[in-house]
């Protein structure tokens, strides 16, 4: 009577290679094992042997998966892929036991299964979900993290909170990278109040937010960084982060601060509070409530400054310079 007398290193790595959320996950695992007969010889000609899982132990009931198979040891010596008759689709999501039974001889005692089976739940990632061309999540703890919505040309990325939106209707490569809250308690510039939706949202193709709350990016090619409630709507426009900041002048761009605006081509506002580039090339290097409405005007900070004119440069408190290629230096 044959009889499996040692286990070899069992159920060793069962594939090699990368597995996505989108690629078919191979359902083999490799076995080897060492057979002998009742005299202690080694066995060499072919054996049927039926392989069992089991999520319990020691009952032996209801095997979430079985195969039988003829094997041809060397020496005693055999190796099988398990899978390869009957697809192993158990999920692997709780402990499981091996069952082996050579030929009429009764079933061997369980064997408790290594962490390499369980490899077969990265297939999954914790959580995937993919059909087709669809959308792809990874969720964790019961609430998605990664969305994945694929396109023939970029898919869009949207991660953290569950209320962020990366993409829409013929949107492509939109990414959002985090944050975001479901609440309604952001700031809306428009109505000044703290009333607006905390979700972050990439609306148009190639935007991108960062992390932060309450940000949105409706212009294509643009970026918002983080912070809170800022918004990138003109083509290639940057908000690099603080509150309440709008980028929507063409290739614009508020580095920080506190609701600044820039809302010419290629104006810029560098930080500060309240500051506004208006005009064309304009830019407001920081302070408070200074304005650059000139084309090619500049306010390089202080306090309530305006440059009106175009060339026009201004800085310190409550100055104006409104004349063409005017300036002043500072003071009040």
């Amino acid at each position: 009577m044959n009889r499996i007398a040692k286990l070899l290193p069992i159920l060793s790595l069962f594939v090699a290679g990368t597995v996505t959320a989108f690629a078919a996950l191979p359902q083999t695992m490799n076995y080897q094992g060492y057979l002998k007969d009742g005299a202690g010889a080694p066995v060499n000609g072919a054996t049927s042997i039926t392989f069992s899982l089991y999520s319990s132990s020691p009952a032996r009931s209801n095997p979430v998966w079985r195969e039988s198979r003829s094997v041809t040891p060397t020496n005693g010596i055999y190796s099988v892929q398990l899978g390869s008759v009957t697809p192993i689709t158990a999920p692997f999501d709780v402990p499981y036991w091996l069952g082996v039974k050579v030929a009429s001889d009764p079933e061997m005692a369980l064997q408790p299964l290594s962490s390499t089976g369980y490899a077969f739940r990265a297939g999954v990632a914790e959580s995937v979900a993919s059909s087709g061309g669809s959308s792809a999540t990874i969720t964790a703890g019961g609430q998605t993290m990664l969305r994945i919505d694929p396109n023939a040309t970029s898919p869009n990325f949207t991660l953290g909170n569950p209320v962020n939106i990366a993409g829409g209707t013929g949107v492509v490569g939109a990414t959002v990278s985090g944050g975001g809250s479901n609440t309604n308690s952001c700031w809306d510039t428009v109505s000044r109040t703290y009333n607006k939706s905390c979700s972050n949202t990439a609306s148009a193709s190639y935007s991108t937010i960062g992390g932060g709350m309450g940000n949105t990016v409706s212009g294509g090619n643009s970026t918002v960084g983080g912070g809170t409630s800022n918004t990138a709507s003109g083509g290639d426009g940057t908000v690099g982060g603080g509150a309440g900041n709008t980028a929507s002048g063409l290739d614009s761009t508020v580095g920080g601060g506190t609701y600044n605006t820039a809302s010419d081509q290629y104006s810029t506002v560098g930080g500060g509070a309240n500051n506004a580039a208006s005009g064309a090339n304009s830019t407001v290097g920081g302070g408070y409530g200074n304005i650059a409405s000139g084309i090619n005007s500049t306010a390089g900070g202080g306090t309530n400054n305006s440059a009106s004119g175009t060339d026009s440069t201004v800085s310190g408190f409550f100055n104006t310079a409104s004349g063409y290629a005017a300036s002043v230096g500072g003071g009040v």
